[in-house]
């Protein structure tokens, strides 16, 4: 929850800061800051829900998260029928989308903190307020804490900052066309979006039942890990065979030049997006636990050393559009790698501890609840 403000931030800036960053066209930077402005409201409850959703499913309430889940499901339909017009609804193109999922983000938000309310019995607040028990007087242990509690901060930062920068840095040094890089980072965010839909549903219809079959935080995780690679592949499936579709969704007038380079650009961009799908699931196994500060700071820095390869093969070896894009294509795999090997040792670490959001007791007792404990505060 620590990073929600920061993470909405750099959406709400003036559209005369994103000029000065495309100076040489205002209508590239109108067409950003459009965009970023609409989504902005998305981010807060997409928040709420998965602060609401991890109380949920510790007291088992699966019905209200399958309700949840049916939302999100019929949230991709209907922006399908918004975006292109189908069976006679308005065709209102990427406002559709935006409109369609900020209605259903905002809904299943309201939904499970609503439950919370009226069905949840707290059980996970006694871990929780073990856990601040246990750091009064150790200042160690407070600064790990605090440190866990910065590693969403700079995974959010690394996700705004690397494209942003990618951005920039391709327009000031005129790497390619400006129309087409910004249709192309415009399908990214696009992708982004409906590939959480996807990505939430599965974990919540499949989640409960696999945490109650498997008893150990290892198989669990990488069983997670699967149904949602699985799912998260489909829609950069869509962007890479047809990606004519995703830029009619943004504008009708865009050239042939500018399609043949999204075109060119849509694979990477779709494989992109399945493992950045991976890497983030990754990064929130590993957040709670005693390596979590780890992952954070070797996923920042894979995707820094990613920002020098683009650079690299844009400029010095001339690869141009496609060589940024190679560059963070590398970068993302590059930190899957290192997050699965610290992702294993995390697990590792805990296989031998109960997973307190699946397998609580009614009544824990304070031995328990120190055991659930030891790693979130990494001892």
């Amino acid at each position: 929850m620590i990073a929600t403000p920061i993470a909405v931030l750099p959406l709400l800036f003036s559209e005369s800061w994103l000029i000065s960053l495309f100076q040489q066209d205002r209508q590239v930077a109108a067409i950003a800051g459009d965009f970023l402005r609409k989504i902005s409201n998305i981010i807060p409850a997409e928040f709420i829900s998965f602060f609401s959703m991890q109380f949920l499913l510790a007291n088992g309430n699966t019905k209200i998260l399958f309700l949840g889940s049916v939302i999100l499901i019929l949230n991709l339909l209907f922006s399908i029928l918004l975006s292109f017009g189908l069976f006679g609804f308005p065709e209102y193109k990427m406002n559709g989308i935006v409109m369609s999922y900020s209605v259903s983000a905002w809904l299943t938000a309201l939904l499970y903190t609503g439950a919370l309310f009226f069905h949840a019995d707290f059980r996970d607040l006694a871990l929780l307020k073990h856990v601040f028990q246990s750091l009064k007087g150790k200042k160690a242990e407070l600064i790990d804490f605090m440190k866990a509690a910065l590693v969403p901060t700079i995974t959010i930062l690394t996700d705004f900052g690397i494209p942003f920068l990618l951005t920039t840095l391709s327009i000031q040094f005129g790497v390619t066309s400006q129309a087409a890089l910004a249709l192309t980072m415009q399908c990214l965010a696009l992708n982004n979006l409906l590939n959480i839909s996807f990505a939430i549903a599965s974990v919540i219809i499949f989640g409960r039942k696999i945490g109650e079959k498997f008893k150990d935080i290892f198989t669990f995780g990488i069983t997670i890990n699967l149904v949602s690679t699985i799912v998260e592949l489909i829609l950069p499936l869509i962007v890479a065979i047809r990606s004519d579709l995703i830029i009619d969704l943004i504008t009708k007038e865009c050239s042939v030049a500018v399609r043949q380079s999204v075109a060119k650009l849509a694979p990477l961009i779709a494989i992109q997006n399945w493992l950045s799908g991976l890497t983030t699931s990754l990064l929130f196994q590993t957040r709670a636990l005693n390596r979590g500060m780890f992952s954070a700071m070797t996923y920042a820095g894979c995707m820094t050393l990613g920002l020098a390869v683009a650079c690299i093969l844009a400029f010095a070896m001339e690869m141009k559009i496609e060589g940024i894009a190679i560059g963070y294509l590398s970068s993302t795999a590059l930190s899957l790698i290192a997050l699965l090997l610290t992702w294993r040792d995390s697990m590792n670490h805990s296989s031998n501890h109960a997973c307190c959001f699946w397998f609580w007791k009614k009544n824990p007792n304070p031995q328990e609840l120190a055991d659930l404990a030891e790693p979130i505060l990494g001892s």
